[in-house]
């Protein structure tokens, strides 16, 4: 029952990276490297006023609108008032960016038979030092 869970415990240890994942998914659908992210931007831009005062003589409104600027003049006597306000503003900026998956370089040979001697024998002592604490290897 020990033999059982250390092995359990090893290949739990040894389990396959993020890379690996990513490069079987690449091999079965190479097309979700060719799709990009896209990041939307929203300035707005908030209304303001601007007040201004001119005298003259006569009597008379003046309006002026345009699609983002509505304006009036108000001739009172000798005063002139100038109400002007600007509407808000939304500017839209749209960017793609490629797709950010970064490839890392693949272990060599001697690297990998490395590492698994290393899994081997730290079954192989494992297992040894279970056997010593059940008393059957003495």
């Amino acid at each position: 029952m020990r033999l059982i869970q250390s092995i359990l415990i090893a290949l739990l240890l040894t389990s396959c990276s993020a890379q690996w994942h990513i490069k079987r998914a690449i091999k079965k659908d190479p097309s979700i490297l060719q799709d990009s992210v896209v990041f939307d931007t929203v300035i707005v831009v908030e209304p303001h006023e601007i007040h201004d005062t001119f005298t003259t003589t006569e009597y008379d409104t003046i309006t002026l609108e345009d699609s983002f600027v509505y304006t009036q003049v108000i001739r009172e006597k000798d005063v002139l008032r100038v109400y002007t306000k600007c509407k808000a503003d939304t500017i839209r900026i749209t960017k793609k960016l490629p797709p950010q998956i970064k490839y890392i370089e693949k272990k060599s040979l001697l690297k990998k038979t490395f590492d698994y001697f290393v899994v081997i024998l730290s079954l192989i002592l494992l297992i040894r030092i279970t056997w010593n604490l059940s008393g059957r290897y003495r």
